[in-house]
């Protein structure tokens, strides 16, 4: 059944009864109320598919004198099909194992449809169970959405409902999650050597890098004491003689940077013997 709501006030001096309402769609019922308004409702009429123009006429009271003036008409918008979410994702960005942030804000990006092109309002959430109606208090679809939920990942579900309250399921098209990173990598430096000793051949460095989040991305290093800005992609060797400082650091895959560290222990090269004489008096 379909239900409209009917505010044309009705007078009859007789009060014989409620009234009977005639229209292009067959009788309707109407029933005062307290507050001298209508309500109508259709009998089991059958609804023409989508938009359907109502022209409500011939009202008569139960002697049967009629009111021929009375004209109203109301459009509706009938739908059969849920509104949905076609698309749903963060940074725009396909592959799972590339969503990461180190933010708790992040870019949305939605689209969604109705069959009858009806209002939608959105709600974004991180609860897979079906909201109420009154949860829905986006008036415009939502260009970020702030995450609640603890370091790692975070599955979060896009919601529409429609003007008649209708709300749409989850589907795969409907949520989508992202890896919650906000702890920096940490790198340590590594080598055969005594770090406390004189060495008199080259000397070959490694760097290894940890995060436990999403992933290693990138670390750099610098052997002078300036800030690293060398790419390291493999063990390097110092073959200089000198005496060298290591700064290194790393950032990972939701872009977190760790703090540059300066090695605790300066790399000491010397390949150059001693000279010296020995004489007899």
């Amino acid at each position: 059944n379909v239900e409209i709501a009917y505010n044309e006030r009705v007078e009859d001096a007789s009060s014989s009864g409620n009234y009977s309402v005639i229209s292009d769609l067959g009788k309707i019922v109407a029933n005062k109320r307290d507050d001298n308004t209508y309500r109508l409702t259709f009998e089991k009429v059958i609804i023409p598919n989508q938009t359907y123009t109502l022209i409500v006429s011939d009202v008569t009271d139960l002697a049967d004198n009629k009111i021929d003036l009375l004209h109203n008409t109301a459009t509706f918008i009938f739908e059969t099909t849920l509104p949905t979410v076609d698309s749903f994702s963060a940074f725009d960005i396909d592959s799972l194992s590339s969503k990461y942030t180190n933010s708790r804000t992040v870019k949305v990006d939605m689209t969604e449809s109705t069959p009858t092109g009806s209002i939608i309002k959105w709600l974004i959430n991180e609860s897979k169970e079906k909201p109420e109606k009154e949860d829905f208090i986006l008036t415009q679809r939502p260009p970020t959405y702030t995450l609640v939920g603890n370091e790692g990942l975070v599955a979060f579900y896009a919601w529409v409902m429609n003007n008649n309250y209708e709300t749409s399921e989850v589907s795969n098209t409907s949520q989508t999650a992202i890896i919650l990173d906000i702890t920096s990598p940490v790198t340590q430096v590594s080598s055969g050597w005594r770090w406390d000793e004189w060495r008199k051949n080259p000397t070959t460095i490694q760097l290894s890098a940890t995060d436990t989040g999403s992933g290693v991305d990138k670390t750099y290093y610098s052997i002078d004491k300036s800030t690293p800005s060398i790419l390291y992609t493999e063990p390097f060797i110092i073959s200089n003689e000198g005496i060298f400082t290591i700064k290194y650091y790393s950032t990972d895959k939701a872009d977190n940077i760790e703090d540059v560290k300066t090695f605790a222990y300066e790399v000491k090269i010397d390949m150059t013997a001693p000279f010296g004489a020995i004489s007899i008096n």
